[in-house]
Formats: C-alpha cells, sequence, structure tokens
C-alpha cells in the first residue's frame, strides 16, 4: 500500500485526529495519481464545509471511484505512521515539482528565452516556497520553544469557559467568554504583541489552555517575551547572558513548562482552523490568538483585500462561535490616527476593514503618548498605557491604564504613585 492510498484511507473511515493533519498538511497536487486527487479534492470540500467526513459522504462525492476507495480499508495501514505517509508524500511531490521545475527552466534555456539569472532566480523562488510551505507546517509547545531560547543563549554573541486578562482595571467590565472575538489593535511598536503575550501568560497561569498563531514573529521570540514578563527581567539577556542570568532564568522556565501553550507559525486560515480543532478535542478549555489578521493567508480570493479581510475576520468570529472558545485577533490601524491632533486610537482606524469592527465582540485599542514624542524615551523608562474599550458587548465601553515596562516586555496594573511618577517624568 502506497502512502497516498494509506492518507486517503486514513480520511475515508473516519479517523478524525489524522484527517485534521492530513487536511491541513496536503493539496490536491500533492498527489501523484488522477484518481488519488479527485478522491482528495472531493474530501477536502467536504471537510472544509465541517461535514462529516466518512466512507458514505466521501463515495457520495464521488461515486465512480467507490469500489475503489472501499477497497482502500482492506489495505495494511496504520494511523499512527500518519505522519510518515504525509512525509513521504511531501517528499515525493517536492521531487516532481523540482523535476518540473527544472525541466522547464532547461527548456528556456535551451530555446535562449531565459537568463541564467532568470533561471537562478526561478529555481531559487521555487526552494523558497518549498521551504515556507514546510515552516507553515510546525507547530510546537512553549516548552520545546524555551528549549530554543536555552540553545541561543549558550551559542557566542558571534557563533470553553470565562478567562480573565489578569488586570482588574480590565476584568471589571469586560468578559473574554466562549464564542467571542476579542479584537486587539494599536499601531505597529505600540506594544499589541507584548499585552497579548501577557495577557496569555496570565490566562494559562490561571489553569487554562493557549494557543497562538504567532505570524509576524518566531515561536522563540514568543518564549523569550513570555519568559522576561514573567521574570521580570530585561528581555536582551537572551542575547548576552552570563551564567548568573541563565541560572535566573532557568528558574523562571520551571513556572512555565508545565503550561498548556501552544505555539505555531501557520499562516493559512484553513490551517489555522484545523490546528484549531485539533487542539480544541484535547483541550476543550483552548483561548485561540492570532497575531495578526492582516498577515494571514487565505484561499479564498477577491479583487478587494478588504472582502478579504471581512472573510478571514468573519471565519475568526465562526470559529469562536463553533468551537465555544474565545478568539482574540491583533489588528493593525490605519496611518489615519497620525493625521489627527489627538492621536488616540478610534474603532474607524481598524485598518482595511469595516468588517473587523463588526464582528467583534470587543474592540481594545491602545495608546501611549510617549510614542509620538520626538525624541523616543529610554527603554528601561516605563511607559503609561491606555487600554481603550472602544467596542464591549458585556458591558461599557471604558478605558483602564497599566504601565507597560518595554525592557522587560511587562505590562502591569497602574498604582497610584506610578501615576505621579511617570506624570512628573521621574519614574
Amino acid at each position: 500500500m502506497t502512502p497516498e492510498q494509506a492518507c486517503l484511507a486514513l480520511i475515508s473511515f473516519g479517523y478524525n485526529d489524522q484527517i485534521d493533519k492530513i487536511m491541513s498538511t496536503l493539496v490536491e497536487d500533492d498527489f501523484s495519481s488522477t484518481v488519488h486527487k479527485e478522491i482528495f479534492a472531493a474530501a477536502h470540500g467536504i471537510w472544509s464545509a465541517r461535514k462529516g467526513l466518512d466512507l458514505i459522504t466521501l463515495t457520495s462525492e464521488v461515486k465512480l471511484h467507490t469500489d475503489y476507495i472501499t477497497s482502500l480499508g482492506e489495505g495494511n495501514y496504520t494511523p499512527t505512521n500518519c505522519r510518515q505517509y504525509l512525509d513521504a508524500i511531501l517528499r515525493d511531490a517536492k521531487s516532481r515539482d523540482m523535476q518540473r521545475q527544472c525541466r522547464l527552466v532547461y527548456d528556456a534555456l535551451e530555446k535562449e528565452q531565459m537568463t541564467v539569472e532568470d533561471a537562478t532566480s526561478q529555481i531559487m523562488d521555487t526552494l523558497r516556497s518549498f521551504e515556507q510551505r514546510e515552516s507553515n507546517e510546525r507547530v510546537t509547545t512553549l516548552k520545546e520553544e524555551i528549549d530554543t531560547v536555552y540553545d541561543r543563549m549558550d551559542r557566542p554573541r558571534d557563533a470553553g469557559v470565562n478567562v480573565r486578562s489578569g488586570f482588574d482595571g480590565i476584568d471589571r467590565n469586560l468578559q473574554i467568554s466562549p464564542g467571542s472575538l476579542l479584537v486587539i489593535a494599536g499601531r505597529p511598536s505600540m506594544g499589541k504583541s507584548c499585552f497579548a503575550n501577557n495577557v496569555c501568560r496570565n490566562i494559562a497561569r490561571s489553569g487554562a489552555s493557549v494557543a497562538i498563531f504567532t505570524l509576524e514573529t518566531s515561536g522563540a521570540a514568543i518564549a523569550e517575551s513570555i519568559l522576561a514578563a514573567e521574570g521580570s527581567i530585561r528581555h536582551r539577556i537572551f542575547r548576552d547572558a552570563t551564567d548568573k542570568e541563565k541560572s535566573l532564568v532557568g528558574n523562571v522556565a520551571s513556572r512555565l513548562v508545565d503550561l498548556n501553550f501552544y505555539i505555531s507559525t501557520e499562516t493559512k486560515l484553513e490551517q489555522i482552523m484545523a490546528t484549531a480543532h485539533k487542539l480544541h478535542r484535547q483541550h476543550p478549555d483552548l483561548v485561540i490568538v492570532v497575531d495578526y489578521i492582516q498577515l494571514v493567508q487565505t484561499s479564498y480570493k477577491s479583487h478587494s483585500r478588504e472582502q478579504e479581510i471581512a472573510y478571514i475576520s468573519r471565519s475568526l468570529k465562526l470559529l469562536a462561535q463553533e468551537l465555544q472558545i474565545p478568539v482574540l485577533a491583533l489588528s493593525q490601524l490605519n496611518r489615519g490616527v497620525e493625521q489627527r491632533e489627538d492621536k488616540r486610537p478610534r474603532m474607524s482606524d481598524l485598518r482595511e476593514s469595516g468588517a473587523i469592527e463588526q464582528d467583534a465582540d470587543a474592540v481594545v485599542l491602545l495608546y501611549r503618548s510617549d510614542y509620538y514624542d520626538k525624541i523616543p524615551p529610554i527603554e528601561s523608562q516605563p511607559s503609561l498605557v491606555e487600554i481603550i474599550v472602544a467596542k464591549n458587548r458585556t458591558g461599557p465601553a471604558f478605558t483602564a491604564e497599566l504601565t507597560f515596562f518595554r525592557h522587560m516586555l511587562k505590562f502591569e496594573e497602574l498604582q497610584t504613585q506610578d501615576r505621579k511618577l511617570l506624570s512628573s517624568g521621574e519614574f
């Protein structure tokens, strides 16, 4: 039995854990046989529509191949070997694609229809596309990424329940509830990713499960951010740590490694949805975070990027409702805010789509005045950050204030004495 047949058998006979993995990993062109492509395309259509995928629903879609599909159940395959089957299919597909590209380039060079430089560029583009796809398939745990942080530190410098954000000023009036979509927005470098990481750390420490889909940075960078905030340590030590600092990081890590905290670098909406479903089966108390909406890719194509963003936003809202989990989605703001005298953001500043505002159950906007100072503040100087809850279906709109320690990537409740010091610049 070939790996292609084994994967189609797992799809056809209701192995749900393997179905999600196969559907989020393979595409139709990964199959070498026309029959296999047709079967997979039909199965993917059923799966994407969130219908039950089994032998009956599949054979009703591809009646021409009913006997063949049924015969796959008699083959010798094992669900636990699914990863090996996928690796074999992808390896063969990669080989076929590379051979095809090389033949095209060779023919073009023979006919002098392409320069050597263009040929090299085309081959490199093909290789990069393979690498990108492989990187998108990797989902890791926080513990694994903390191990990556340790590895970096050892290298020479040159070598289904309500959850709380963990900040009382926010939690008094804002519920992060099952089925809700909460949007966190801000201008670039305002601190929205750090804020989201702080919220995720607080949620995970409360006992819930968290999955961050980070489209802008690496999993190790997420781990560094969480380690720094948890231990109140400067984030730059991960590049030049002393033995004493490594020991400190080790003590901090020991408080985090057992959390149900997952990190994924998947960028495709369909893959994000599949992974969310899989993790939710393991952890019904899951909270999903997507950083950030404008970087999500989707197979849905439109002439308007605004319509694509609307589709992504609506899909995330439907995911929250279907699984009855909170989904936190980060978003960029457009440049219009920069043109106003009062640069506090508004919901109308959400970039590329009013649909985000409509789909969201809550919209949280970040603002700090020192972001606009002509002379950038010293990194160790704390900032006062306004958490503007501009939309709140479960309560009033309001503004909470937090202290942001940029050198530790950490947010804390704003104390009365801190306000006085921040206002005077004497902190």
